[in-house]
């Protein structure tokens, strides 16, 4: 119930008693704890506190570690925060735990562009794609990789696959015009 009302008060734009409201629901020792958790990290990235959000995603992963979500949360916090090599472990770990979870290879990936692997990110969105279905979000991914490895022309095939998929996906109308 706390975490469904401080969403309410989030969509509000209520995001300091949202934020009380679910540290309130964190203290008690309840099976709704690593959700309330997870939402706490969730706002406080949202809040830029990103220290603050790598905490709970760490807590809500060891309360719940069959739980894919705050393990997903806690890569996007590090890196966030430049923690590249320790973005790519978790993310490796979370590849090998969750194997078909979609958002573990583009966790993956997204840790191994920061840490300036490519050719092996490549190597984990294309069977990504192939196995989960085409996705703007992968296409983007896809779109990073090429620019990564200097491939233009891939890229910006990557980003108007992406946009085919949704015209207003931001990352590649931002993409497609930075190289266009």
């Amino acid at each position: 119930a706390a975490v469904n009302l401080a969403g309410l008060l989030m969509h509000k734009g209520e995001l300091d008693e949202a934020e009380r409201r679910l540290v309130d629901a964190t203290r008690v020792q309840t099976p709704e704890r690593p959700i309330a958790l997870t939402a706490l990290g969730d706002l406080r990235m949202k809040q830029i506190k990103v220290a603050e959000a790598e905490q709970s995603f760490r807590e809500a992963a060891g309360l719940a570690p069959r739980e894919p979500r705050p393990r997903i949360g806690l890569v996007a916090c590090l890196l966030e925060q430049e923690k590249h090599a320790d973005a790519l472990a978790e993310a490796e770990r979370l590849g090998r735990e969750f194997p078909d979870l979609p958002a573990s290879s583009e966790c993956l990936v997204e840790a191994l562009i920061a840490n300036g692997h490519a050719e092996q990110a490549m190597g984990v969105i294309d069977p990504c794609i192939a196995r989960h279905g085409a996705s703007p979000l992968r296409h983007g991914l896809k779109a990073r990789i090429c620019e990564a490895m200097g491939d233009r022309d891939g890229a910006l095939a990557a980003f108007e696959a992406a946009l085919a998929l949704d015209p207003n996906f931001e990352p590649a109308q931002q993409g497609k015009a930075r190289l266009s």
